[in-house]
């Protein structure tokens, strides 16, 4: 606590005048989808400047309005100042988050410069998750105040999209598989350190590489508070338990395939898969989330699935092997795109090409299970003459 109060003692509000260091403030992930990748703010005379601020709504209707808009990717996200010591009082006390201040040694020129800009900064903005988020934001105007200092010193290329993701979704169960099945191959690119400070905490790092007038930007850090998660230091290899689980789905639908349940679970598998595929689809297709495609995951979940998991329950063989045959198409297809287009998407195939194949076998080759109800076209007991109607009746 004493740490947290000295601080917050440098956060007071200060005269314009005053040679205080402009600071950033980083604050680590959260558990919530929306903090898994953190935040930061800017710190100027006491004052903290944050983008990404965003509002569900209050009602079902405003949530339904958000939700819808996001999907399509026109996010309008919001830009506004708090008071410092409350901000970070506030996610050290209350949300139990770390934050990292981090004081920078701008010149009065560029503070000034800095204010001018924040002060004409609007409140609204259009949101993009890589390249326009609260980190990318303030990483602008901090480069433009030090006249490109930033930019000129985070040319290094350092990782990719795909992998950043994957380093801040390590333990999230439903998180990393919608954004995987989700990023298309512009996520598989090399990134700079200056694309790569889309993240919070990747921006504060790299600001030790940078230098004014041959003077370090970063003057000296402080952390408070302890993180609830932690990203991983490198991409956790998915691909073996995705791999794992793909096979253990189609061991189990071949060995349910003689029971109605069986072939029940092979058309909610088609189901499953199919419906993820018309959703890659159309976020590469039809809305603005400019990394959304060229998608392989959008063929490997092949969309025809959907039809083929609808058609399961009917005795309709010509029109399962035709839906048959598409599935195999697409997914033919999401694999040599995959390959061609260096798209890192294994473990998503890894989990969803062995049931969709597993199925495509039980729709093909096996016949629908009889249930009890069932009966043969023909009845012996109406033969003429035979021995069930020449036996005699006993009690």
């Amino acid at each position: 606590m004493l740490v947290l109060a000295l601080l917050l003692s440098l956060l007071q509000p200060a005269s314009p005048r005053d040679d205080a260091p402009v600071l950033l403030l980083t604050i680590s992930p959260g558990e919530l989808a929306w903090e898994r990748f953190g935040h930061n703010a800017l710190v100027v005379d006491g004052v903290a400047y944050d983008w990404g601020r965003f509002d569900f709504g209050n009602s079902t209707g405003e949530v339904a309005a958000f939700v819808g808009r996001f999907i399509q990717g026109d996010m309008e996200y919001g830009f506004g100042a708090a008071d410092a010591e409350l901000l970070t009082d506030f996610y050290v006390n209350e949300l139990g988050r770390e934050v990292t201040v981090t004081a920078l040694a701008l010149t009065p020129a560029q503070k000034n410069a800095l204010r001018s800009l924040l002060t004409a900064e609007p409140a609204t903005y259009q949101y993009d998750y890589f390249t326009d988020n609260c980190s990318t934001k303030l990483r602008d105007l901090l480069d433009q105040s030090t006249d490109g200092a930033l930019a000129e010193g985070m040319t290094e290329r350092t990782s990719t999209y795909r992998t950043e993701v994957d380093r801040h979704t390590e333990g999230s169960w439903w998180l990393w598989p919608a954004l995987a099945a989700g990023m298309g191959t512009r996520c598989d690119e090399p990134i700079t350190a200056w694309e790569q400070s889309f993240i919070p905490g990747e921006l504060d790092r790299h600001l030790d590489q940078i230098t004014i007038d041959g003077r370090p930007i970063v003057t000296w850090r402080r952390m408070v508070g302890t993180p609830t998660v932690l990203a991983a230091a490198t991409p956790p290899n998915r691909l073996p338990l995705m791999g794992l689980i793909g096979v253990i789905g189609a061991v189990t639908l071949v060995a349910t395939s003689r029971w109605v349940i069986g072939r029940f679970l092979t058309g909610c598998t088609f189901a499953f898969f199919g419906l993820g595929g018309c959703i890659v689809l159309y976020l590469w297709l039809f809305t603005g989330h400019d990394h959304a495609g060229p998608n392989a995951s959008g063929l490997l979940l092949a969309p025809v699935s959907l039809l083929l998991g609808i058609a399961m329950p009917m005795r309709r063989p010509t029109l399962k092997q035709v839906l048959a045959g598409g599935v195999l198409l697409c997914i033919m297809g999401g694999l040599a795109f995959m390959v061609i287009a260096g798209q890192h998407a294994w473990p998503v195939a890894a989990a969803a090409v062995p049931p969709q194949l597993a199925g495509l076998w039980i729709a093909t080759r096996t016949p629908p299970p009889k249930t009890l109800n069932t009966t043969d076209d023909h009845d012996p007991s109406q033969d003429e003459g035979s021995d069930r109607n020449t036996r005699p009746r006993t009690r």
